[in-house]
Formats: structure tokens, C-alpha cells, sequence
């Protein structure tokens, strides 16, 4: 049919922002990425974010794999729920105090 407008199935795919260093967006991908979808193109934000950017939770902000761990906030002295993928991260915040401020644990805890 003339004048059809062909949807570009690029465009609903996730892929790795290089340019802004901002993880995995939607449409705008270069044609390198295009010409190899496979490799570069997803269909969910997680598989792009796990595939690309594994080290980087901010890329996936549903990734729920840190939101229950705890780790040390060294700027309040104390165990919270705010961690980054480098953090050393435990189970529980007792576990936490215990293993990074042994010293002062009541004050770890509040």
C-alpha cells in the first residue's frame, strides 16, 4: 500500500546508551545496533540492564536484588537499605553492625 507508514520495530527495544552513559534506553538506537539487534536490542529494560551494565543497579530501577540487603553507610555511621553494587551487603542489619561497626552496634542499629 503507498504512503503506509512502516513502524520501525527498533523503536520499542531497549538498548545500551554509550553516548550519555545513562543505561538502557528506548528508540534512537545507532544502525550498528539495529543491523544486529541480537546482540545490542532487548525487549525488557532487566535483560538489557543484566546483559550491559551488570555492575550498575540505577540502570534497572525495578531490579529488586539489592532493596533488601543492607550495607554500611558511612556517612550516618549506621546499616541501612541503600545500597550500590560495590557495597559489601548482608542479610540483615545485625549481621551488618556485627561485621562493619562491631564497636559501636546500638548506635549502628538506630
Amino acid at each position: 500500500m503507498f504512503g503506509a507508514v512502516v513502524a520501525d520495530p527498533a523503536a520499542t527495544l531497549y538498548y545500551p546508551d554509550w553516548e550519555n552513559y545513562s543505561g538502557c534506553v528506548v528508540g534512537g538506537a545507532p544502525d550498528y545496533m539495529k543491523l544486529n539487534p541480537d546482540q545490542w536490542m532487548f525487549t525488557t529494560l532487566a535483560e538489557c540492564c543484566e546483559t550491559h551494565y551488570p555492575w550498575l543497579v540505577e540502570c534497572d530501577p525495578s531490579n529488586s536484588k539489592l532493596s533488601n540487603k543492607w550495607c554500611m553507610n558511612w556517612n550516618q555511621n549506621k546499616c541501612a537499605q541503600e545500597c550500590n553494587a560495590w557495597d559489601y551487603t548482608y542479610d540483615t542489619q545485625s549481621e551488618c553492625c556485627d561485621q562493619r561497626m562491631w564497636w559501636d552496634k546500638s548506635g549502628c542499629m538506630n
